[in-house]
């Protein structure tokens, strides 16, 4: 379980060196983190219930139809799953925090363009945008949790991300 700090972190090791296992960052640091990323995993799950929930409101209030939501929800499909394959290349190549922080700006810049603009021609690229950007959130996600704690918790960790989707569908 080897941290590419260079790439991930940055971060210095107390003896002045860079970081090089897990081990070495604090306990609390690494569930910090963890809490983190499952807050942010529910809200990823959240944006996939949401859309049915919303779909009534959405054909009312901007006027598009039943289809027409149903594409966009066909393109949300599609982003994550062309996303999950581009981000798992795309965190190889920059590391899991500068991944971070591109999902994070991904799913800003497009959750900014769904609010401002009303037309389907524009809800179907920004949705699959947003959900691209979210198939990286789960790849950044699921690579901190393995590379942050033990072999013995992962599984655990990672089952307990899993638990969020029901979670979401109750908020």
């Amino acid at each position: 379980m080897v941290i590419r700090a260079a790439n991930d972190t940055g971060a210095k090791a107390p003896n002045g060196g860079i970081l090089r296992h897990a081990s070495e960052i604090p306990l609390a640091r690494r569930i910090t983190v963890y809490l983190v990323v499952l807050f942010g995993y529910t809200l990823y799950c959240y944006n996939f219930v949401v859309a049915d929930y919303v779909r009534p409101y959405v054909v009312s209030d901007l006027g598009l139809s039943v289809g027409q939501t149903a594409i966009v929800s066909s393109a949300g499909n599609i982003g994550i799953t062309v996303g999950a394959i581009f981000w798992a290349s795309f965190v190889v190549w920059v590391g899991r925090r500068w991944a971070a922080g591109a999902v994070a700006a991904v799913i800003g810049l497009s959750a900014a363009i769904l609010a401002g603009f009303n037309a389907f021609e524009v809800w179907v690229p920004a949705r699959a945008l947003l959900t691209a950007a979210l198939g990286g959130y789960y790849v950044v996600a699921t690579g901190l949790v393995v590379a942050l704690f033990p072999a013995g918790v992962r599984g655990k960790l990672i089952a307990l991300n899993s638990a969020m989707y029901p979670a979401a569908n109750i908020l």
